[in-house]
C-alpha cells in the first residue's frame, strides 16, 4: 500500500512536498492577491471626514435658506411701508382731547 506524503511535513531533501489537492499553486511570477481589510484607524479617519463634509454641508443649506428668507422678508416689509404710506393718513377727531 503507497502512502501519500503529508502536504505539512518537510521531505527528507528539505524540498516542500508541494501543493495539496485543495490548494493551487500560484502561477509564476503572480503574486497573491493581500486580504482586503483597512485598518481601524483609517476607517475612524474616513467616518470623521464623512461627518465633518456632512455638517459642513447641513451648515451651508441652512445658511443659504436663512439668505433666501432674509430677502423674501426685506420684501414683505418694503411692501408692507408702501401700503401703509399710500393709506390716507386719520384726521383727529374733533372731540378726542388730548392729555
Amino acid at each position: 500500500m503507497a502512502q501519500t506524503p503529508d502536504p505539512n511535513k518537510p521531505t527528507t531533501d528539505g524540498a516542500s512536498p508541494g501543493p495539496s489537492t485543495y490548494e493551487s499553486a500560484p502561477a509564476a511570477g503572480v503574486t497573491p492577491h493581500p486580504p482586503e481589510t483597512q485598518s481601524g484607524e483609517t476607517l475612524l479617519v474616513v467616518a470623521y471626514m464623512l461627518v465633518w463634509v456632512a455638517v459642513v454641508a447641513f451648515v451651508v443649506a441652512a445658511w443659504r435658506r436663512t439668505r433666501g428668507l432674509e430677502g423674501r422678508l426685506s420684501a414683505v416689509e418694503r411692501a408692507l411701508e408702501k401700503s401703509r404710506a399710500a393709506q390716507v393718513p386719520s384726521t383727529k377727531r374733533s372731540g378726542a382731547s388730548e392729555e
